[in-house]
């Protein structure tokens, strides 16, 4: 294998496990390694990569660390992502902040929250 994975423990820095994605990662024996989204948990991760020369057999190493974290929320009122609007008189608009917004790493559910409207001149 090119690539190898171990998931860190962040408190004492050691290695938690070693991670096997040969079977679920096409590009695990690639020079570029792809991760699927949502296929590591949260956490730190050492990405090693092993390069062996087979003309004097000789291996050389680089490592990386990796740290995947929560991506958050982005509260939307309106389609699009769009802030703001400007209506004419007597004109009707919906606010809809549980349809529009997005939860990039799909941990909460919109329904749960509550939201206050305010308008200005």
């Amino acid at each position: 294998r090119l690539w190898l994975l171990n998931e860190i423990d962040e408190i004492n820095g050691k290695i938690k496990q070693s991670i096997d994605l040969s079977k679920t990662n096409p590009s695990f024996n690639s020079n570029d390694l792809t991760i699927k989204s949502n296929s590591l948990s949260y956490g730190t991760y050492q990405f090693i990569f092993r390069l062996i020369l087979n003309e004097n057999n000789k291996i050389y190493v680089n490592h990386t660390f990796v740290r995947i974290t929560s991506s958050g929320i982005a509260i939307f009122a309106f389609e699009n992502g769009i802030s703001s609007i400007t209506i004419g008189k007597s004109q009707m608009f919906k606010l809809d902040p549980i349809k529009y917004s997005i939860d990039f790493d799909n941990l909460i559910s919109f329904d749960s929250f509550k939201f206050k409207f305010y308008c200005e001149k």
